[in-house]
């Protein structure tokens, strides 16, 4: 007969006790008691009695340990410690091309909305009611056609221009009788009513804009304009203002007046 090792049914018990299933040899037994040989010479058991109830011995193979975690490189653990950019950066850093051509747009030197001497006559020739007498575009009217170099014909140096819508008809016969013609009258002087600077400019709009006359050709004859304080001073014109007017005509014509001797 051979005899099991009691390691071995000290395991069997336990852990058939732990699933709750009857131990064999032990239910109805005393201390001590040996169980029937089995028929047919078959292996007899013994018990020790009642077998204290223990922890059941783990089954299967022994688990092994873990190896230890690879330490992470250094470049992956300075990219974990980085700083991400934040989601909705990505849209603000797509449209930042657009917003430097708009940016740039704004440094470009704004146009100048300030008339020119002559933009600025055209505004005097509507207002002080020229047009009315001489048509908006100087065809005539009322008054004598002025455009299509009619007024240049009339008066070849612009300062007598000037002189005349400063007296009128009352004050400037003279003037107009000096290009052959003779007043009939009806023009008003405008030397009370405009300053010296609006006169000039529209003068300058009737010569260049409705007659066609270039800058150039006028630049000797507007240097009589330096007279026009001593002949009018009771208007109270200065030579301050003259040099300012012909300063800036210079400037925007491109031209040189000569001095006045």
């Amino acid at each position: 007969m051979t005899e099991i090792p009691d390691h071995l049914l000290q395991r069997t018990r336990s852990r058939r006790q732990a699933l709750g299933l009857p131990v064999s040899g032990v239910d109805g037994a005393g201390d001590g008691a040996a169980a029937a040989p089995a028929s047919g010479g078959g292996v007899a058991t013994t018990t020790s009695g009642n077998l204290p109830k223990g922890p059941v011995a783990p089954s299967g193979s022994r688990p092994t340990s873990k190896a230890a975690a690879r330490p992470a490189a250094p470049y992956a653990e300075a990219s974990a410690r980085r700083t991400r950019i934040p989601v909705w950066a990505m849209p603000v850093v797509a449209i930042l091309p657009l917003w430097a051509l708009l940016y740039a747009g704004t440094m470009t030197k704004p146009h100048s909305k300030t008339p020119t001497l002559v933009e600025a006559g055209g505004e005097v020739f509507s207002a002080a009611g020229c047009a009315g007498c001489h048509g908006a575009s100087g065809g005539g009217g009322v008054g004598p056609a002025i455009a299509k170099g009619a007024v240049i014909a009339t008066y070849p140096n612009p300062v007598d221009q000037v002189r005349w819508v400063i007296l009128g008809s009352t004050g400037g016969g003279e003037l107009y009788a000096k290009a052959g013609k003779t007043s009939i009258g009806g023009m008003p002087a405008f030397g009370e009513t405009l300053t010296l600077s609006q006169i000039v400019e529209v003068v300058l709009h009737e010569r260049q804009t409705l007659s066609g006359q270039k800058a150039e050709a006028d630049a000797e004859g507007w240097a009589d304009l330096r007279k026009l304080p001593e002949e009018f001073s009771a208007l109270g014109y200065t030579s301050g203002e003259v040099e300012m007017i012909l300063e800036e005509m210079a400037a925007q014509e491109g031209i040189s007046m000569p001095e006045h001797e």
